[in-house]
């Protein structure tokens, strides 16, 4: 998949929380799991086989542009927050045209080196 299309396809209808993933009778299930009809963000970045580096990142990024997300990250974002599919898909074009998502896709440095513009040293 191309990484430009990852929350594309992510709706509404298929976004859950509390779960990476669940079948049709909100049973929680594996993200890859072919019985699998809604995810959460996480969840779907693993379902459409983001890289973990990248996911790893994209994480980090959202705990850093958003620190008022109590505890941070997607699983807040997602779960705390509810933020709709079309927020992720915002923050994650946004990423996808940052310094930091480049160094990562050129293997110029990993996730435990990153640190992101606002953290501290």
């Amino acid at each position: 998949m191309r990484l430009d299309l990852v929350f594309e396809c992510w709706a509404e209808g298929f976004q859950t929380k509390g779960a990476y993933a669940r079948d049709k009778d909100g049973k929680d299930v594996a993200p890859l799991d072919p019985s699998a009809v809604c995810w959460c963000a996480m969840g779907w970045m693993a379902a459409v086989r983001v890289p973990e580096e990248i996911s790893t990142a994209f994480d980090r990024w959202i705990r850093v542009r958003h620190p008022s997300i109590s505890g941070g990250g997607l699983a807040d974002a997602n779960d705390d927050r509810a933020w709709p599919p079309a927020k992720f898909n915002q923050e994650w074009k946004i990423f996808l045209g940052s310094d930091t998502f480049r160094a990562i896709a050129e293997d110029k440095i990993s996730t435990s080196q990153l640190l992101l513009p606002t953290e501290s040293h």
